[in-house]
């Protein structure tokens, strides 16, 4: 029996190491296809969820658009054309400046204050309409002072006067009826309710610690 030479047994193992080194590389080579194929697949199943997503967003986005028109368009049929004669058209030109506001349920409810004077005293009157409400959040974070609130008003929503620092003189008739959550929160502690006996700004300002006054 021929004896095998090391040279022999070298070439074998060589070649044997060069077949495993090409299989791997062809099975590393598989395995990368496989994951990129699957990482392909996620990201475009991704893609279209966050077009999907995109396209309900700007569907909502489009719906509240329109609604503000609608709105907006019904706010300015429900105002009275311009007079230079009449007072109401005076109140209006005055009041446009510093508020935005819309018209429901009869009457006007006051959205934001866009003033810079620190003593303001709210209309009674929008047009032909009564100032009925102080929305939500109207004031907060201004700088106002003192304020008044209209003798027709009959409500002050959430968070109206929040985060007003410098607010120290509030006049609230007996027509209001309904103050809301939070309303005063973040005013100054020296906020003084100016208000009618046994009113409801009376029994709200006694039930949150707040100074009151006739």
């Amino acid at each position: 029996m021929k004896s095998i030479s090391i040279s022999s047994i070298i070439l074998f193992l060589a070649v044997m190491f060069l077949a495993v080194y090409t299989g791997s590389r062809e099975i590393n080579h598989k395995i990368e296809e496989s994951i990129k194929a699957n990482l392909e697949s996620e990201i475009s199943i991704l893609k279209d969820k966050i077009n999907k997503q995109s396209e309900l967003i700007n569907s909502i986005i489009n719906v509240n658009d329109k609604e503000n028109q609608n709105q907006n368009q019904n706010t300015d049929s429900q105002l009275p054309s311009t007079d230079e004669n009449t007072d109401s058209d005076n109140v209006v030109n005055e009041a446009i400046p510093e508020f935005e506001y819309i018209v429901e349920n009869g009457g006007i409810t006051i959205t934001k204050y866009l003033g810079k004077q620190t003593s303001v005293q709210i209309p009674n009157m929008i047009g032909q309409l009564p100032v009925r409400k102080i929305g939500e959040r109207a004031f907060a974070d201004s700088k106002v002072k003192s304020v008044t609130i209209p003798k027709d008003c009959t409500e002050i929503d959430w968070f109206a006067f929040y985060g007003c620092y410098a607010l120290t003189t509030v006049h609230i008739p007996k027509s209001v009826q309904s103050i809301g959550y939070g309303a005063f929160d973040g005013c100054s502690k020296r906020l003084t309710i100016y208000c009618d006996n046994n009113s409801f700004a009376h029994q709200y300002a006694t039930s949150f610690g707040i100074s009151f006054s006739n």
